[in-house]
């Protein structure tokens, strides 16, 4: 039991077990320490039963064990983690994950290695895994974790994604976990679609950057189309229609209306008037950037050589197959915006005044963005505002960032925004060359740059806050999208509740000019 005053080590030679009925006697020979001071630490040991020739029934083997805690602010735990591992011929009952290849264990983003040591269980089906901490702040997010049988060299897989933590998600702190062959990766293709579906609500304008030339798809006035068009190209910009199928959309000519992005019988063209053919599925990637698969055609993919010309839509270019969507009016006064920390995570402005990267995608992490006092044309500033409480700020003052700023100029940012990568950066102007930066325990606080992500956010735009100016030059930072239709936000409760000013309610929709709905002449 790891107990006494002075030394609660044990050295246990040996177990006999006798049948009291038959006198039989087995005999566990074992002659190791259990103690937390000597040999691997471990202060549970199992014994191989033992045939009559002295040979074990089953063989003791050594487990490697590989834990990854999860890339989330404050994923971390110091709380005590306990594995139990199921097999076809038993388990090895709950054992500490105590000593681990690193000095600190179940750091975020850190994979640490532990061995157990055990009685060979056949092939594993399951664990079960989890922790005492049930203080606040003692969760954990386990990515995932893998088991390697040496007995028949093979490795098992565990893959979890979730937080063991009584203030997050159902509040378990211990969970099942089943093998699996699926990639061992948080994000899915869905995940990655619901934080970047913002980028392609109808009505949006934007540049498609294809990853092969570094230019934007363009469609020029004689219907040619190519992947060489430069940001300030009005030929460049593209404006997107919805579709009833989720991730589904059509991508139309800002510059010429009539023209349409498509693809038919492996071709790609511009001359679709928004049909079938005109539909991409938008797969987003773990890295943001998307591929556009055809609705009709399953497996063809836009596609561009490093010259930019279209290619067959099947054709194996892995960066031609890949785009960067950089939205219009990303940084524009009046927006409503979150800023992720992550796919899961947001910055968020908490009741008691503290602003903590560990927010969730709900309206308590709904930000405006609106000009700074001292902002210029030629030195833009802006400020952070919460939706829910407009009386707060983002602010950065006395080495520190909360959430208890009044709009002075404390609260006053440099917006660094790159469109191809999407990433935002708060530079305070009071405190030139500090960043609002994150700590692994998801506090916020000031950061100097390093090139870490520790300072890097993405926005999510929930409104745009100017109606489109259609007749002003392509600009990557101050024109805004179409208004979008009935926008709201959601509310604590879950219920729509709206955030616009009367003046915004009585604006009228845009839509799209009529386009018929049949498949461009082959």
């Amino acid at each position: 039991d790891n107990g006494g005053d002075e030394f609660p080590g044990w050295l246990c030679e040996g177990v006999i077990m006798k049948n009291v009925h038959t006198n039989q006697e087995l005999v566990f020979p074992l002659n190791r320490w259990m103690s937390r001071d000597e040999e691997d630490t471990e202060i549970c040991r199992e014994m191989a039963a033992r045939k009559k020739d002295d040979n074990p029934v089953l063989p003791l083997v050594v487990y490697d064990v590989s834990v990854v805690t999860g890339n989330k602010w404050n994923a971390a735990t110091q709380a005590r983690v306990f594995m139990t591992i199921y097999g076809e011929k038993g388990d090895t009952g709950p054992r500490e994950l105590y000593r681990s290849n690193r000095s600190d264990k179940f750091v975020k983003g850190q994979e640490d290695k532990f061995v157990i040591e055990a009685v060979w269980l056949g092939p594993i089906s399951k664990i079960t895994i989890g922790h005492d901490g049930t203080a606040s702040g003692e969760g954990w997010f386990l990515d995932c974790v893998t088991v390697m049988d040496p007995e028949v060299n093979k490795l098992y897989k565990f893959p979890c994604f979730r937080w063991l933590d009584t203030n997050e998600e159902d509040g378990k702190l211990v969970r099942d976990l089943y093998t699996s062959d699926r990639p061992m990766k948080e994000a899915t293709e869905k995940d990655m679609w619901d934080v970047e579906r913002w980028k392609y609500e109808k009505g949006n304008r934007l540049l498609l950057v294809c990853e092969a030339t570094g230019k934007c798809v363009r469609v020029k006035n004689d219907r040619s189309l190519d992947a060489n068009g430069e940001f300030d190209d009005p030929d460049s910009v593209l404006t997107v229609r919805s579709k009833p199928r989720d991730s589904y959309r059509v991508f139309r000519s800002e510059a010429h209306s009539s023209y349409h992005l498509g693809i038919e019988r492996k071709k790609i063209f511009s001359e679709g008037k928004g049909g079938v053919l005109c539909e991409f599925r938008v797969r987003v990637q773990p890295d943001r950037s998307v591929l556009l698969e055809s609705g009709k055609s399953p497996g063809s993919f836009l596609t561009f050589d490093q010259s930019g010309r279209a290619q067959d839509a099947d054709n194996p270019v892995p960066e031609g197959r890949r785009f960067r969507c950089c939205p219009q009016g990303v940084v524009s006064n009046d927006n409503m915006m979150i800023l992720q920390t992550n796919v899961s995570q947001t910055l968020q402005l908490t009741d008691d005044g503290q602003s903590v990267a560990t927010g969730h995608r709900e309206l308590k992490a709904y930000l405006r963005l609106v000009q700074g006092p001292g902002w210029t044309e030629d030195k833009p500033t802006w400020m952070l505002q919460s939706v829910r409480d407009p009386s707060k700020y983002l602010r950065m003052k006395d080495k520190k960032c909360d959430g208890e700023g009044t709009g002075d100029e404390y609260c006053e940012f440099e917006v660094e925004y790159d469109e191809l990568s999407g990433k935002m950066k708060l530079q305070s102007m009071k405190n030139r060359g500090l960043y609002v930066g994150m700590d692994a325990d998801g506090s916020t606080v000031p950061h100097i740059d390093t090139g870490d992500n520790n300072v890097i956010f993405y926005p999510e735009i929930i409104q745009f806050g100017n109606p489109p100016d259609t007749s002003s030059p392509v600009s990557m930072k101050i024109t805004s999208p179409a208004q979008k239709d009935d926008p709201g936000v959601l509310s604590d409760s879950g219920e729509s509740e709206q955030l616009l000013s009367d003046s915004e309610k009585g604006k009228p929709e845009q839509t799209d000019p009529p386009t018929e709905q049949s498949d461009p002449p082959a």
